[in-house]
């Protein structure tokens, strides 16, 4: 727990302690196959910035082709190599079942949580699945009897494996030169299924090999400004079977795999008072001689004003503590016992919210439950304390 405390004195008579307070917690690290990692990190020179920056290191599809849109730091798209071969099941020959396919996930939703049980929800959207098949030690030009690229087109119905049937779109990732690879991606909204079948005449060759697999992906993240500061972490696992089924002609290595999310928050929080040093007391008109002298009862105390930078892009929480208190105030206690209640007020700079989602120019110092604020954007600016 990280906090900023700012902390008035109101000599004599008691103080005032005004805590904001940022949680930061750090979740339990775990495993996974695929990790998705993005980060947060608050910019006063970019104070509109709301959103996550994907830090995964890219891999596969966004390797290949970086200049392909499918990955960047911003929008949460991007790409992973999945540990995953898919091999030719023995003894399969009917052109029925001869299609080689993969099932685009739905749309996955799940939560990401911290340590001390903070939940906010990601989405996770599969658009795109990229592999190569290999048909090695046999060649295109040993199983058709033409040279690549013409004989990869020869493999399939209806041309090479980037022709690939609606709902599904395709990009060859290579020139199709090799004698017995070739890359492809295949992209679909969630739920459907791009396939595509070997020629009829060609169903007893040796070999089918797919691997290098990566899935296209892209993560809908929370608003991080309404998160605490730390860690989040959430797992979500992906069967081969059914989430990502490669139909009955393909006999995956593995049975499923996970993928996990980290979201990393760092906010600035920071609380500078004007004069840190200077010592404040409420008092009459005149000072408190004045009226000890003369012997006559105090009717008013003067306002006194304690202002305050506060830079900050986390939530946070505000409360008064006090000496003495009378109801929800602060009060002031002379020697008779007798209490005197000390209305305290705090404004705050452009950007800061109730929890309705209200802009807060003022707000009442309350001792009987913290006040609880979030932002809207990166807040700098000048406020005040006083009564």
């Amino acid at each position: 727990m990280k906090s900023a405390q700012v902390t008035l004195n109101f000599g004599r008579f008691g103080w005032l302690m005004i805590a904001m307070l940022s949680s930061v917690t750090v979740a339990p690290a775990c495993a996974a196959d695929v990790n998705l990692e993005f980060e947060f990190t608050s910019d006063s020179s970019n104070p509109g910035k709301k959103g996550f920056t994907n830090k995964t290191p890219v891999t596969g599809l966004g390797a290949e082709m970086p200049g392909g849109g499918h990955c960047g730091p911003e929008g949460g798209k991007g790409s992973s190599k999945i540990d995953v071969t898919l091999d030719r099941k023995d003894g399969i020959l009917h052109p029925a079942y001869n299609l080689v396919q993969f099932k685009i996930p739905e749309l996955r939703s799940f939560y990401v949580k911290s340590a001390d049980g903070r939940e906010y929800p990601v989405k996770l959207k599969i658009t795109g699945v990229a592999a190569r098949y290999d048909i090695s030690p046999s060649t295109v030009m040993s199983i058709t009897g033409k040279p690549p690229p013409r004989g990869h087109s020869e493999l399939w119905q209806g041309g090479d494996i980037g022709n690939v049937p609606v709902p599904c779109s395709s990009t060859l990732l290579d020139n199709g030169m090799h004698p017995s690879q070739h890359r492809f991606v295949w992209y679909s909204g969630p739920g459907n299924t791009c396939g595509k079948k070997l020629a009829p005449n060609l169903l007893a060759f040796p070999k089918l090999k797919l691997d290098s697999l990566s899935i296209v992906y892209q993560l809908d993240t929370p608003d991080p400004l309404e998160m605490a500061g730390g860690t989040y972490e959430g797992v979500t696992t992906y069967r081969m079977g059914e989430d990502f089924d490669p139909g009955i002609f393909l006999q995956p290595s593995r049975a499923s795999f996970d993928v996990k999310v980290t979201l990393k928050v760092n906010h600035t929080f920071r609380v500078t008072l004007d004069d840190n040093n200077r010592k404040y007391e409420i008092q009459p008109s005149g000072g408190w001689p004045r009226w000890n002298d003369s012997g006559r009862p105090v009717t008013s105390l003067e306002s006194q004003e304690i202002g305050f930078n506060l830079q900050t892009t986390s939530p946070f929480t505000t409360r008064a503590y006090c000496e003495f208190t009378l109801g929800s105030a602060c009060a002031l206690k002379n020697s008779q016992h007798d209490l005197v209640g000390l209305v305290g007020m705090l404004s705050f700079p452009q950007g800061v919210l109730d929890e309705t989602g209200g802009q807060v120019r003022q707000k009442y110092i309350s001792v009987s439950k913290p006040d609880k604020y979030k932002v809207s954007a990166y807040v700098s600016g000048r406020g005040q304390t006083g009564r």
